[in-house]
């Protein structure tokens, strides 16, 4: 009898398994830069919550499995705004990242034995 209840939850286990496999789905898109609709290279994209990730190729293309449970892919590189889109019905989400102006963070006042970087090298100062 315990043979039969193990052999039961071992063939219902590999058949839900089997079925949530089959049900992932391939994502594609192109990543286009905002200012002038040329495709990004190198834009990391990822499933927020899980592991799955991948890259956009030279021409901006993309392709990522994603779950049915998965709700929200992520692009992301340097310079641009980071996007979070929600994953709907369909395979390809195409999308444009905007530029992001760089920020400088200038402070005033130096603290005793605060380094100063000047150009290339550092200098320290100690004020008494």
């Amino acid at each position: 009898m315990i043979k039969l209840f193990i052999s039961f939850f071992l063939v219902l286990f590999i058949t839900t398994n089997s079925y949530a496999q089959n049900n992932s789905r391939t994502l594609t898109g192109i990543v286009t830069n905002s200012d002038d609709d040329a495709p990004l290279e190198g834009v990391s994209i990822f499933i927020k919550g899980s592991a799955s990730s991948s890259g956009t190729q030279a021409d901006g293309i993309y392709y990522i499995k994603v779950k049915p449970t998965d709700s929200v892919i992520v692009f992301q590189l340097d310079g641009y705004e980071k996007r979070e889109v929600k994953i709907k019905t369909g395979n390809e989400i195409n999308i444009e990242l905007h530029k992001v102006a760089p920020t400088v963070k200038v402070t005033t006042g130096l603290l005793q034995n605060q380094a100063t970087i000047v150009s290339a090298s550092i200098q320290r100062r100690k004020y008494t």
